[in-house]
């Protein structure tokens, strides 16, 4: 479980550090801009998604009362990955001008029937 955790915080601190790279160092109207979107949006990615997953681990220990273990855990990073994807998915429509609030709610209905598809096929045989 330490294991999952420091993984999870070194790739929070790399990803804020390409980031910090990113906008201050790389040109994106210049000849490296397929380099500077690429490395833009993959160190937000797994920003959002490390530090979300740390937000539902948690959180969900705090409801709990107790703690959880590793199948949690997973279940938290499934969810950091969704809220990764929704940043993203918000940044990229932004970047196009696409993004409006009916926008941003059909992405969050989207990613939360995700979440349901996988609740619905695993929620059930972990629970009798």
């Amino acid at each position: 479980m330490w294991r999952n955790f420091l993984l999870t915080g070194i790739i929070f601190l790399l990803s804020v550090a390409v980031l910090y790279i990113t906008v201050f160092d790389l040109d994106p109207l210049g000849d490296q801009r397929v380099l500077a979107y690429l490395s833009f949006y993959l160190s937000i990615f797994l920003c959002v998604t490390s530090f979300m997953t740390f937000i539902v681990f948690f959180a969900s220990e705090l409801i709990a009362g107790t703690k959880l273990g590793s199948r949690h855990f997973l279940r938290s990073v499934r969810r950091g990955i969704w809220g990764g994807l929704f940043v993203i998915f918000c940044l990229v429509l932004q970047y196009f001008r696409m993004l409006g609030l009916l926008e941003a709610v059909l992405l969050i209905c989207f990613l939360a029937s995700l979440e349901w598809v996988f609740l619905g096929a695993k929620g059930v045989s972990e629970e009798e």
